[in-house]
């Protein structure tokens, strides 16, 4: 009986991950089993402005929520207090540094719904501003299967863990927030959102947001907008052009928009246009063309928004086949130094200009699972040090302070981080992007479009951009009871199992899994799966885990557009069954 309780709450928590809702009145307590050491698209990060060590951060997923971790206990006693936990499941959870989702709950329908972030930043009145929807749902044909139709734009209390939707956006001007910042000039603060359908600004005086409401300032697809809050100057593009507001503080502000790169050819082929401004030196504008094959075309540095000067060279690629610039990608500004930039799509690259007028120094600065395409994925790629997952969508710099004691003697430190957001889940880097750790655990935001069940309890799951991750049974981890069980029995009520990665790019396709298990010396169970690159794998054989993949046989796809790769939508997943007899022993 427990076993049909858990089916059941894993498929309603995968409906929920897809979209739908969940009844927060239902009886019977949901326990998310997983993957522990994989997550899906994080669109945007936002650091917690309580926590100096840089520790503590939100986390943004385009299909699974709002998360929070830190590793701070004074933070994280607050944080599970303020989700109605009692004590001594706070004084066990404050002792772990996971992952924990915030759950958001509709008024109108009392119940909670997964909100598909697209994009946040933190304000300066100590909430977070979050934006949903993926912009790719409504422009022209070029849009995601998977993506999520936004349900408007909110302001989040980290106090009180509180959302607030904001006035006249729950409409179809903000199903798809592309990018949201703000300027602050005294009392009065200026919200701006790139959305499909234009670019619009809110005036709130005195945080007074009952009479605030959006104004549209410019019509049609808008891609990003940045903010220079130093020369009160905001930046936005289209899919061919780069515009500015000389004053985003002007009652008619409409009349400030100028095109800034309309007469220069190089922007006349650009899909996207992404933007960083140098925090130090705001004169330091840069811009990253993508053309409609997704791929880089360069990057572009201004300091009179006249003169846009290449920086790369054809050699600089973070974006190849597998990952194009259409749905990923990452450009920002090393904040102490504004000639050194670092952008990502598949991997990263790392920019240094040394001479007024020349080209940058570039290194390419991490290895993706495209790039490493070898053997025992989770034992041989996903642990190497130099490892980040692609399809990279943001990278956040994290100032730290703090100090530490060796041979007695304490030593302040007051350096940099950076926190990367991929289709895999977060990873954080140093400095000098030469190390990355991971940093996924109970990070769940997954798209899963198909799940099977071994009669041991082993999950296979066909996942969005993770190539069909398989959930290791509980038989094969340490504290773990040696029962078939989807979850442990404990006071955190689970702890989430490692997942392996049985194809080395794509996204996971049908799986099946067999209904016979012979208990005896020599025990024999099959799994299949198939991925969107047009192939399938299968294991039998005596293994605990399924995680050896050498062990696997591979094919050609059953079914499927395996041919399609278009950034229009990509491949057809086929279906997957099997058929097999009730009484036979091999």
């Amino acid at each position: 009986m427990k076993r049909n309780k858990v089916l059941l709450g894993l498929f309603v928590g995968l409906m929920t991950l897809a979209g739908g809702v969940l009844n927060a009145q239902t009886g019977d307590k949901f326990y998310e089993v997983g993957p522990a050491n994989i997550a899906g698209q994080i669109t945007s990060i936002v650091t917690d402005s309580r926590d100096t060590t840089g520790t503590s951060a939100y986390a943004g997923a385009a299909n699974g929520g709002l998360f929070f971790r830190s590793e701070k206990r004074d933070i994280l006693r607050q944080f599970y207090t303020a989700l109605g936990y009692d004590e001594d499941r706070v004084a066990v959870l404050a002792d772990t540094a996971i992952w924990h989702r915030v759950p958001y709950f509709d008024n109108a329908t009392n119940r909670e719904v997964i909100l598909p972030i697209s994009c946040m930043f933190g304000g300066p009145d100590g909430m977070i501003y979050i934006g949903t929807g993926d912009g790719y749902v409504q422009n022209e044909s070029n849009y995601s299967r998977m993506s999520t139709a936004g349900k408007g734009i909110y302001r989040f209390d980290p106090q009180t863990l509180t959302y607030t939707r904001l006035a006249e956006t729950n409409t179809p001007d903000f199903a798809a927030v592309n990018g949201l910042d703000y300027y602050r000039n005294a009392d009065t603060f200026y919200l701006f959102a790139a959305t499909s359908k234009g670019l619009f600004r809110w005036r709130v005086v005195s945080n007074n947001w009952t009479n605030a409401y959006p104004v549209r300032v410019m019509e049609g697809f808008i891609d990003e907008v940045k903010v220079s809050r130093k020369l009160r100057t905001a930046y936005f593009s289209t899919q061919f052009n780069l515009y500015k507001i000389g004053d985003v503080t002007d009652h008619n502000i409409s009349s400030r928009v100028a095109c800034i790169t309309s007469s220069n050819p190089a922007f006349a082929q650009a899909r996207r246009i992404r933007i960083a401004i140098a925090p130090n030196d705001p004169d330091f504008v840069y811009a990253m063309t993508v053309n409609s094959a997704g791929m880089m075309e360069n990057l572009y540095l201004t300091r009179n928004e006249q003169t846009w000067l290449p920086i790369a060279t054809s050699t600089v690629t973070p974006f190849n086949g597998f990952t194009n610039g259409i749905t990923a990608g990452a450009i920002t500004v090393d904040p102490t130094n504004p000639r050194r930039v670092i952008i990502a799509g598949d991997n990263i690259w790392v920019g240094r200009g040394y001479v007024d007028g020349a080209l940058y120094q570039w290194t390419s600065s991490s290895y993706s699972e495209h790039m490493l395409n070898g053997g025992d994925y989770m034992s041989q790629v996903f642990t190497m040090p130099f490892y980040v997952h692609s399809g990279i969508h943001t990278i956040v710099p994290v100032r730290t302070i703090g100090s530490y004691t060796i041979n007695g003697v304490r030593e302040e430190f007051d350096g940099l981080n950076y926190y990367i957001g991929t289709n895999g889940g977060i990873y954080i880097s140093g400095p000098e992007f030469n190390y990355y750790t991971n940093v996924n655990h109970g990070l769940n935001t997954t798209a899963v479009t198909s799940i099977s069940v071994a009669p041991d309890g082993t999950l296979v799951t066909g996942a969005r951009d993770n190539s069909s991750p398989v959930i290791e049974p509980i038989l094969t981890h340490a504290g773990g009871q040696p029962t078939i069980s989807w979850y442990d029995n404990g006071k955190l009520g689970n702890f989430n199992h490692d997942a392996n990665i049985l194809f080395q790019n794509g996204t996971g396709g049908a799986t099946a899994a067999s209904a016979f298990q012979q208990y005896s010396t020599q025990t024999r169970r099959t799994i299949f799966t198939s991925n969107s690159g047009g192939s399938f794998g299968r294991a039998w054989t005596d293994y605990l885990d399924y995680t050896n993949t050498t062990a696997w046989t591979a094919g050609s796809a059953f079914s499927g557009d395996g041919a399609n790769y278009g950034i229009a939508g990509g491949p057809e997943i086929g279906s997957l069954y099997l058929w097999e007899t009730t009484n036979n022993t091999v």
